[in-house]
């Protein structure tokens, strides 16, 4: 997605190698008719995660399997936790807010 698009972001996810696939990503775009673009981004980022930890790390698939990418109010979010339903309330609450 082009940054210029972007009107801010926030990402965390665990270090590289440390057995944990965890990743939120939070996407807010400047004009709301980019916020499919930004959603298939994560979508994509996502795609390659699992492909990522297939090779080296087949623990994680599961949670990735589960992982999504939700939107709200001009910002797109990808979830992947284990507790991934309690942080996609809390995301729609702030979207809300």
């Amino acid at each position: 997605m082009d940054y210029a698009k972007v009107n801010a972001f926030f990402i965390y996810y665990a270090a590289e190698g440390a057995g944990n696939a965890d990743e939120i990503a939070v996407i807010q775009v400047k004009n709301k008719a980019d916020l499919t673009q930004a959603a298939d981004s994560l979508t994509a980022h996502l795609n390659k995660r699992k492909s990522l930890y297939a090779t080296y790390d087949r623990s994680q698939l599961a949670k990735l399997e589960k992982g999504r990418v939700v939107t709200k109010n001009g910002m797109a979010a990808l979830i992947v936790a284990d507790d991934a339903d309690q942080i996609e309330e809390s995301f729609f609450q702030a979207a809300n807010g």
